[in-house]
């Protein structure tokens, strides 16, 4: 019985051998270089950025923090020519309270409050603080109502 099966397979292989080298030949034409650029995108995407993660780490330290923060996560994404560092807490508070507590706080160390244009065109001084080349976004977590970030930019205009 298991003689069988086996010839069986066999002789399927061997008379669809051409058919399966071919499927075979059109998948590594296809996968190795995918694999190849998507390992080279991750690798180096954002590797410019790189330098200024720690200059985001020193501005997250200068910042002072609302009272009742609890840090809950960091993160960093790196694209081109920006660099973000995410920092996550939680707290009790209203929004409305944090964004006062911040609109005090960050014009005394040196940022450009946000212009809150509304313009069509997206231009990030118009909702982020800014000082030089860097900026600092506010958010809240629209699905946790006590879940909000300070999101660290450096992004050269």
């Amino acid at each position: 019985m298991l003689t069988s099966l086996m010839t069986n397979f066999l002789k399927t292989i061997r008379d669809n051998l051409r058919t399966h080298l071919l499927l075979g030949l059109l998948f590594l034409l296809i996968v190795v270089p995918l694999s190849a650029a998507m390992t080279i995108m991750v690798l180096y995407e954002g590797d410019t950025s790189k330098p200024y993660v720690p200059e985001l780490r020193k501005i997250a330290d200068q910042t002072p923090l609302y009272p009742g923060f609890q840090r809950t996560g960091e993160k960093v994404v790196l694209k081109q020519k920006m660099a973000y560092f995410f920092t996550n807490y939680q707290c009790d508070a209203q929004f409305a309270d944090i964004q006062a507590f911040y609109a005090r706080a960050l014009p005394q160390q040196g940022w450009t409050p946000p212009k809150r244009t509304n313009s069509i065109l997206y231009d990030m001084n118009d909702d982020h603080y800014r000082r030089g080349d860097y900026f600092i976004a506010l958010e809240q977590d629209g699905a946790r109502s006590n879940s909000f970030s300070i999101v660290f930019i450096w992004a050269p205009q």
